[in-house]
């Protein structure tokens, strides 16, 4: 399911944010070295995939608290993007935004192999979108149908308007 059902969830939990934010949506650039910063913002604001599961290899302490080996852990990598330590303005989507240090693909030994080509997906349909449908817009009547899916949120159902 990972690297499918994640660009899926994210591609539409993206649009759906972008339509709810037509200052931003209209003012999307075109260039692809912009739309790659653009995704990359996006992907801070609406993780992929929410939560991984690790196993501690050794006693650890975290924040002042003790983690034994064997423990399982949950990080939640959806709050991790939006921490007020690490990014300004941390609910505030920005263009450009630089540093942008998010962990939408984890870290170290556990990063996402297929990164490269996810971001490379998400930069085309985002392009093709915005080149082909600037006009695209939420319906008025429209409300989000939300499924169930096993690495995060994902819409069932959006309606749109040309």
């Amino acid at each position: 399911v990972a690297g499918f059902e994640t660009t899926v969830n994210f591609f539409g939990n993206m649009m759906l944010s972008l339509l709810e934010a037509p200052e931003i949506f209209t003012a999307m650039p075109h260039d692809r070295v912009a739309l790659e910063a653009a995704v990359e913002e996006l992907l801070r604001l609406h993780t992929p995939a929410h939560i991984v599961r690790r196993h501690a290899a050794e006693d650890i302490e975290v924040a002042g608290h003790s983690i034994p080996a064997g423990s399982d852990i949950a990080i939640l990598l959806a709050l991790c993007n939006r921490d007020p330590r690490v990014f300004s303005e941390a609910d505030r989507f920005q263009f450009g935004r630089s540093p942008n240090p998010h962990l939408s693909f984890a870290f170290g030994r556990h990063y996402c192999v297929g990164a490269t080509l996810a971001r490379l997906e998400l930069v085309a349909m985002l392009r093709a979108i915005c080149s082909r449908l600037p006009a695209l817009q939420l319906s008025p009547r429209s409300r989000a149908g939300w499924s169930g899916r096993l690495l995060g949120r994902g819409l069932s159902e959006v309606r749109v308007l040309r």
